[in-house]
């Protein structure tokens, strides 16, 4: 599962993403990144 949110860190717009095995018990977090292009990689819930 992926989860992201647009945040301001130093008054400047980012993307942070968060990957989520939920296939284990408890769910583990895989991966944790901060990206500024925000327009590439946002990817509204479907």
């Amino acid at each position: 599962m992926r989860y992201q949110s647009k945040v301001d860190i130093n008054d400047k717009p980012y993307l942070v993403r968060v990957m989520v095995n939920e296939n284990v018990t408890p769910a583990k977090i895989v991966t944790v990144y901060r990206t500024s292009k925000i327009n590439r990689y946002w990817k509204a819930k479907t």
